[in-house]
């Protein structure tokens, strides 16, 4: 029996972007500061077969009572005419589906494979792109760091283009390697210590929430160094930092100098000879009679409903402590 010590990080950020608190108000127009899970899920039985005429045929047939298509009609039918490389078709279904009176998460546009053909059409796609960008920046306060704000907003998708787009953006890719995905966070890391050095660390009130989740995404993917953490700690204190992502850099912080997790953040997955999951096991928690207290002070289920959602075991000796 093998016991990786790989935290379950994937499904603990989309846990905290679907439920996290946010240290201010911001417009939610387009939805940026949700999550990047977000997939096109009426997968019609047409397009995975790859019949792409018959797959336009039946989202066609997929109109409103005003005649208007739906939004995922719209981007299955630029993904079919993309992969059937009519390209003036697929740009058209591609600008309706980003419509400006329909909010959504637009960021997988940037990462889906099928669209590939379309990115050789520079001057196109370049319009895309900047369409979905200034809805992005349309959500920043004046007061914000706009021009950095979309550094790392681009920078987030970069980070995750093989996590959480993975389920959209591989159905017809090559497998990825581990080492690209190192050499990814890598080169993130970098430039967010360039960040870091100008600016401070970036928070909501200076980028945005998303551009601050993006930040956050970067920093947690690889050993976080005590300086980074007491910058991040700082504004969390003074009220400038998402509650529940300082929790989770805590416990990864804590863990990275071996001591206990202070918010129940970190689950062990425990593998078999042949690397099947046989059990998610709870990491040690310092004062664990205590910690269902600390997390409802950062907005958080106890303990006991989270491990159920992770599908994880709570160790029958932590209530003995």
């Amino acid at each position: 029996m093998e016991k990786n010590c790989l935290k379950l990080i994937f499904i603990l950020l989309f846990m905290f972007m679907v439920k996290g608190a946010h240290s201010q108000e911001q417009k939610t127009r387009f939805k940026y500061n949700r999550n990047p899970f977000v997939i096109i899920v009426n997968m019609d039985s047409l397009y995975q077969s790859d019949n792409y005429r018959a797959s336009i045929d039946y989202n066609l047939s997929d109109l409103d009572s005003s005649g208007k298509l739906k939004r995922f009609a719209c981007y299955r039918l630029a993904q079919n005419y993309s992969l059937l490389r009519i390209e003036d078709s697929a740009f058209y279904y591609l600008n309706n589906y980003i419509d400006e009176n329909n909010p959504t998460d637009y960021r997988s546009v940037y990462v889906e494979q099928d669209f590939e053909c379309l990115r050789n059409n520079k001057k196109e796609w370049k319009k895309v792109i900047d369409r979905i960008e200034n809805l992005y920046l349309e959500e920043l306060d004046s007061t914000m760091n706009k021009d950095l704000s979309l550094k790392l907003f681009r920078m987030g998708i970069n980070d995750q283009k093989y996590l959480a787009y993975k389920i959209i953006s591989n159905r017809r890719g090559k497998a990825v390697t581990p080492i690209e995905i190192i050499n990814i966070e890598r080169k993130n890391k970098k430039r967010l210590k360039k960040i870091i050095s100008k600016y401070g660390i970036p928070t909501p009130s200076m980028v945005g929430l998303t551009a601050c989740e993006d930040a956050f995404l970067v920093l947690q993917h690889s050993i976080i160094e005590d300086k980074y953490y007491y910058m991040v700690k700082d504004a969390y204190e003074r009220g400038d930092y998402p509650a529940q992502h300082y929790a989770l850099l805590t416990d990864r912080w804590r863990d990275q100098r071996g001591e206990k997790q202070l918010y129940g953040t970190q689950f062990s997955i425990i593998r078999d000879e042949n690397r099947k999951i046989i059990d998610v096991v709870l990491c040690p928690v310092e004062d664990f009679k205590n910690l269902n207290e600390r997390r409802r002070k950062i907005r958080l289920g106890t303990i006991e409903e989270y491990a159920l959602q992770m599908e994880g075991r709570i160790p029958e000796e932590y209530y003995k402590e």
